[in-house]
């Protein structure tokens, strides 16, 4: 890493391609969370039926707690979009009226009401009705859409009353909309609560535009524009699960949501919401409300969390990209074991932390603000490959608890003000592996714990350096070890690298101004550095349309129409992960970013006065 072979330079971004393949699989009792990751340093990582995340040397018992292996939960159902016309049930839709050709379907009073397990074909333009699935409770239903347009006024348009499993393929080559109004018939009526942000509502009013009391599996190559004008876009009240597509969803509150889980495998997914993005709100059941991201492109724009879960967030391939949010990835716990993540958020880009989250404008305290503050919580950030760019106006990588470093390319820009952190954590924070770059102020400065195996330097300035100022590192040969460039004003930076030598000595240079300081000593941080200075000081404003606005990619790359070049030129230290693609950035003109490319859409929620005047859904 000789003679700037890290150079990394990097501006402000309203987006940037990334790979996460995460897969997560519940079944009994605990074992190793990290599977195949390096983890020789500190053994595997395991996390508790508390939530908490534990690192050992293999000796954890493996009958407790959460099974969180890297294998997905997709059955061969789930995997095969295929169907037989000549076998199924087909429903043309013609405005106010429908016919359906075959059995276990009828139509009354506007609403198609399908009964029976079976595939049933849709086609068509239905003004005012919906789509209803009521069938037995070990039965399977596929409701194929090819070329809808279903709006419901005064309900979901697409209702999952009861089965075993609906999946709902989109068929290839297809182009579906489905949209529900903006207020709920008071006809409709529940008695369940399954309250997950507020206990005043239940699922009486089938809070999305496609709601399923049960399993949900979207599958299939055609393409799906959800318009949420009530609450949320998709919506489940046990699993949600994406298999394939093209998936576009704005929402007036979440995009989309399982109550007990939520996992993507692959597609291309848009979502603008005015709450959060993605969610899994279950807080009953410390096996369910986890989220798990196994591949696909992922652009999301949020008024609240970009992606939320109550008990885990995992992260190992596809394509995230988070233009605008209040809070960025926020769950319990968030592993990340593979490719590329980017988050520009008004508040804190990864919070772990503990408690029910609440709206960005609320008054009660969400995770890491308030009465939280000085607790020191179980969860853990645990990062072990990818490349990780996080631009936070809160704190940057924020943990409750501890953080674990042991592979990938992190890269952290804090706030200007003092009142937050780059790096925030009250446990321990222990690096073995990987390349870290933090910058931000030293109001709230932290570096590693004692108990970090790999090297690493801390340094500060007395005075604050402006926006695109390069921070250079060298060693005591005059070797460049390290540049970087601020995107606003900084005076403090850490870097944890294999090419630096603990107990050595490095020049960094803020610009003119020059330090010397030990690799894996926090002296040189001042009062500021510490333990259990607690994160989530939420001092951020809300996310806007013009979050994060632009950035240069490392090494020079540019934007263009808000997604980089990301050959392997521009990627800091040697290009993007193994298997991925650099130039898989999508084209402006790509049907997934249709819904952003005006103020307000046909849903009529305007995708880009992101506000947190949003009712939170039940789930």
């Amino acid at each position: 890493m000789k003679n700037g072979k890290c150079s990394l330079r990097i501006k402000k971004f309203l987006g940037f391609g990334l790979v996460v393949l995460a897969c997560l699989w519940l079944a009994g009792c605990g074992t190793t969370l990290s599977g195949d990751a390096s983890g020789d340093a500190f053994g595997d990582v395991y996390m508790t039926e508390e939530g908490q995340i534990v690192t050992t040397s293999g000796e954890a018992s493996t009958t407790e707690g959460i099974n969180v292996n890297l294998t997905g939960t997709y059955s061969d159902r789930a995997l095969d979009a295929s169907f037989d016309e000549d076998e199924a049930t087909i429903i043309t839709l013609d405005g106010d009226s429908v016919t359906v050709g075959g059995a276990g379907a009828t139509y009354e009073d506007g609403a198609v009401t399908i009964t029976a397990e079976g595939t049933y074909i849709v086609r068509g333009t239905l003004d005012d009705g919906q789509i209803v699935v009521d069938a037995g409770d070990d039965e399977n239903v596929q409701v194929v859409l090819d070329g809808v347009d279903i709006t419901c006024s005064e309900d979901a348009a697409i209702l999952v009353e009861n089965a075993k499993n609906v999946f709902l393929t989109l068929a290839e080559g297809s182009e579906n909309t489905v949209s529900d109004g903006s207020t709920r018939s008071t006809t409709n009526t529940s008695s369940e609560d399954t309250s997950g942000d507020s206990t005043s509502e239940t699922d009486a009013d089938n809070s999305a535009a496609i709601f399923s009391h049960d399993d949900l599996i979207i599958n299939g190559e055609g393409s799906l524009t959800v318009n949420g004008n009530y609450k949320d876009g998709i919506a489940s009240k046990d699993d949600l699960k994406i298999v394939s597509g093209t998936i576009t969803v704005t929402a007036a509150d979440d995009g989309l949501v399982g109550k007990d889980s939520v996992s993507i495998l692959d597609g291309t997914i848009t979502i603008t919401a005015l709450d959060d993005a993605i969610k899994s709100s279950n807080t009953d059941d410390t096996t369910k409300g986890y989220v798990v991201i196994d591949g696909g492109t992922i652009e999301i724009s949020a008024g609240d969390d970009a992606i939320h879960s109550e008990t885990a967030l995992v992260i190992n391939g596809g394509s995230i990209n988070v233009t605008a949010c209040y809070e960025g990835l926020e769950s319990m716990n968030v592993v990340i074991n593979d490719g590329v993540v980017s988050v520009v958020a008004s508040d804190d880009a990864i919070n772990v932390a503990g408690g029910t989250d609440t709206t960005a404008s609320s008054d009660v305290p969400a995770m890491g603000m308030g009465g939280a503050m000085d607790e020191e919580l179980d969860g853990a950030v645990v990062i072990l490959g990818g490349m990780v760019y996080l631009e936070a106006s809160g704190d940057g990588l924020d943990s409750n608890g501890d953080i674990i470093i042991d592979g990938g390319e992190v890269t952290v820009y804090g706030p200007a003000d003092a009142g937050n952190g780059t790096l925030d954590y009250t446990g321990t924070m222990e690096v073995y592996g990987g390349t870290l770059y933090a910058i931000g102020t030293s109001g709230m400065a932290q570096a590693p714990s004692d108990a970090s195996t790999e090297g690493w330097i801390a340094a500060t300035t007395d005075s604050y350096v402006d926006a695109g100022t390069t921070i250079t590192v060298t060693d005591s040969d005059g070797n460049v070890i390290c540049t970087l460039e601020t995107i606003r004003s900084s005076n403090y930076v850490v870097i944890c690298d294999a090419s630096i030598t603990s107990g050595a000595e490095y020049t960094v240079s803020f610009g003119d101004t020059e330090t010397t300081v030990t690799a894996n000593d926090s002296s040189n941080v001042g009062d500021g550095m510490g333990g259990n200075m607690q994160g989530g000081m939420d001092g951020g404003q809300m996310a806007s349309g013009d979050a994060g606005g632009q950035m240069q990619m490392p090494n020079g790359g540019d934007v263009t129409d808000g997604a980089p070049n990301m050959d392997d030129s521009n990627m800091p230290s040697g290009g993007g992960p193994d298997g991925m693609d650099p130039n898989s950035s999508q084209d402006s003109d790509s049907s997934t970013d249709s819904s952003t490319d005006s103020s307000t859409d046909s849903s009529g929620v305007d995708a880009t006065s992101l506000t947190t005047e949003s009712t939170d859904s039940t789930l």
